[in-house]
């Protein structure tokens, strides 16, 4: 059922699914389609080829009926055959591996036909920074770390006394899990972007303990999942 579910996601999600390849839709599984097709409107961009053996399956005629009828319902939908949707029905065509790793390549070449070339495609980004080049990161999840104040919670503070600790042990990238405000331990489902979790400190320690970082290991950066 993959050119079924193509289609369906091509028409019904068009600005995630703006190319797509239909081969040997079975679309007797679900006329429903159908109406999704009269609903669906055709967007810059967008391109459908679909394409149909003339033996698919154990009732062929029932493909090449519903590939008509489809192309049908998608030009009374305002799709322009030719341009947004190419198809075809092949008189050999089966519903096969070999039928379709046949149609593929002429598919890909038409449905990207306009993609950007390596000569017209945006620059690569830029390389990363030297310090990358075999950096060694150290991953802190805080609350378990160092606590610095007998709350049985790890704290901001307490990384900051153990600075010199991770320092030693040669990183070059300390890597903090969550330490935004969040209503669980883990802290992956922030809260508050722009606060720090209360068990962990304030605002306040996360800048002394940046300013001491910056300070005390030239070299070492740091970033936080």
């Amino acid at each position: 059922m993959g050119g079924l579910i193509s289609l369906y996601a091509g028409l019904k999600y068009p600005d995630v699914f703006g190319r797509v390849g239909v081969f040997s839709p079975a679309f007797w599984v679900a006329p429903s389609i159908y109406a999704v097709a009269r609903r669906a409107h055709s967007r810059p961009g967008t391109r459908i080829y679909m394409v149909t053996g003339a033996l698919e399956g154990d009732t062929p005629e029932e493909y090449v009926r519903d590939h008509k009828r489809m192309l049908d319902t998608l030009a009374a939908a305002g799709f322009t055959i030719g341009s947004d949707v190419r198809a075809a029905v092949r008189s050999d065509g089966k519903h096969a591996e070999w039928f379709w790793r046949r149609e593929f390549p002429a598919a890909y070449q038409w449905l990207f036909q306009d993609a950007p070339t390596q000569a017209s495609a945006p620059p690569f980004p830029p390389p990363p920074p030297p310090w990358t080049r075999g950096a060694v990161c150290y991953e802190v999840f805080v609350r378990s770390f160092y606590d610095s104040d007998g709350d049985g919670i790890g704290d901001l503070n307490g990384l900051i006394q153990k600075l010199d600790y991770i320092t030693s042990l040669g990183a070059s990238c300390i890597w903090l899990m969550p330490v935004a405000a969040s209503p669980s331990y883990h802290g992956y489902d922030v809260s508050d972007y722009y606060r720090v979790a209360p068990a962990y400190g304030t605002n306040d320690d996360l800048s002394a303990w940046w300013r001491k970082r910056t300070a005390a290991a030239s070299g070492c950066s740091s970033t936080w999942s």
